[in-house]
């Protein structure tokens, strides 16, 4: 639709929306809708035009169906329809609708009876028929069960079936009101002529692998040395070398016997102080006449435990270490006084939460042990990059 030199987009009254078109034709009152911002100011010249809807009729055939249909009832194995829908107004809706239409019904129908001993059977049911003989396994609906006596007590029942897409009673009235418009065509009618046809494709996809090609580079590589001094003390040693340790004191101890006194004395740092136990000494070879002092700490990793004591009464020490949930050996001999006596832990490096130890004594009578100090330790490893072993082997 043209106003003077502006065009309109123009839309159908009532199937588009108002909003989104300038006009809004409306085809059954024949007349023209402005919107409100569109409407022409007076004495101004409206052209109107556009296409008229014609008629559509659009002929549709299956003819796969229809060789289906000539094998199973004969005849040519066409059979005709034709419909009427105000609502389409293209030639691909009057094609998608045909189409429909061929879909649901363009195969032949099949009718059947049997008869039964067993009653229930009533018109409406959907039955079941399964035979591998006649190869059929469809579902199909009763439309007449018969009963007649086959014996003075026992009754036969007739039952008939048909396909569900057989015509009922208002197809067939529609086609009665229709029939007789079969054949008519007015000059402004479209005719469109669709044959339909069934065929099968096999697609197969072929993919070739194809290695990729090896490729050579060349790269040159230079070699710049440049020499520095030493920028750290450095220590060359021959044969094993025992680098320096890392020490902790235990932090509490447990004598639920009050055996020993002044044990904290035992881990305060201090080989001045000194816990003690007093005991009266019968000898007996190769027994201890001592209890354990027990030393604890929250679980530390240790690899080494030292002992410091002077008294020379006392000459054999018993060291165990409390670690994967159990008491294990560390050192039973002998150990020299006055000094720091350093023993490893066979399994190396473990979680330590415990160590206990006890001396023996090889003279009878009353007799005072002392222990003065007790270690949990493990290498300073930090301390072996400035070792340049020449002959042996790092020791921890």
């Amino acid at each position: 639709m043209t106003l003077i030199i502006f065009k309109y987009d123009v839309g159908q009254e009532p199937v588009n929306n108002p909003d989104a078109y300038d006009i809004l034709w409306n085809n059954e009152s024949r007349l023209i809708r402005f919107r409100t911002s569109k409407i022409p100011t007076a004495a101004s010249e409206i052209k109107v035009g556009g296409r008229p809807f014609l008629p559509v009729i659009a002929k549709v055939r299956d003819y796969s169906a229809i060789l289906a249909t000539q094998s199973a009832e004969g005849g040519s194995g066409e059979h005709q329809s034709i419909i009427f829908d105000k609502s389409i107004k293209t030639k691909e809706g009057a094609r998608e609708r045909a189409r429909a239409e061929l879909y649901a019904y363009a195969r032949s129908m099949v009718e059947g009876e049997f008869q039964t001993y067993t009653d229930g059977f009533v018109a409406g049911q959907k039955v079941r028929v399964n035979s591998t003989l006649l190869g059929i396994d469809e579902y199909y609906i009763v439309n007449k069960v018969s009963t007649k006596m086959w014996t003075p007590s026992e009754p036969v029942y007739s039952v008939s079936f048909v396909t569900s897409k057989t015509m009922g009673i208002i197809e067939v009235l529609q086609y009665l009101l229709t029939k007789d418009k079969l054949g008519e065509k007015r000059d402004n009618e479209i005719e469109d002529l669709v044959e339909s046809a069934e065929d099968t494709m096999t697609l197969v996809d072929t993919i070739t692998a194809v290695e990729d090609y090896a490729e050579s580079d060349t790269y040159s590589l230079l070699e710049t040395t440049t020499a520095q001094s030493l920028d750290y003390d450095v220590k060359f040693v021959v044969g094993a070398y025992i680098p320096s340790f890392l020490w902790t004191s235990p932090t509490g101890f447990e004598d639920t016997a009050n055996d020993w006194v002044d044990e904290a004395n035992a881990y305060d740092g201090d080989t001045g102080t000194k816990a003690q136990l007093t005991a009266s000494i019968n000898l007996v070879d190769g027994e201890y006449n001592m209890p354990f002092l027990t030393l604890t700490h929250a679980g530390i990793d240790t690899s080494h435990i030292r002992i410091y004591s002077d008294n020379g009464d006392y000459d054999w020490v018993d060291i165990d270490a409390y670690y994967s949930g159990t008491w294990n050996d560390v050192y039973e001999g002998l150990y020299t006084p006055n000094v720091y006596n350093t023993v490893p832990i066979l399994d190396g490096k473990v979680n330590v939460t415990k160590v206990r130890l006890r001396l023996r004594s090889a003279v009878t009578g009353l007799r005072t042990a002392y222990i003065y100090e007790v270690g949990l330790g493990k290498p300073d490893f930090t301390d072996t990059k400035r070792v340049f072993v020449l002959n042996g082997s790092i020791l921890g």
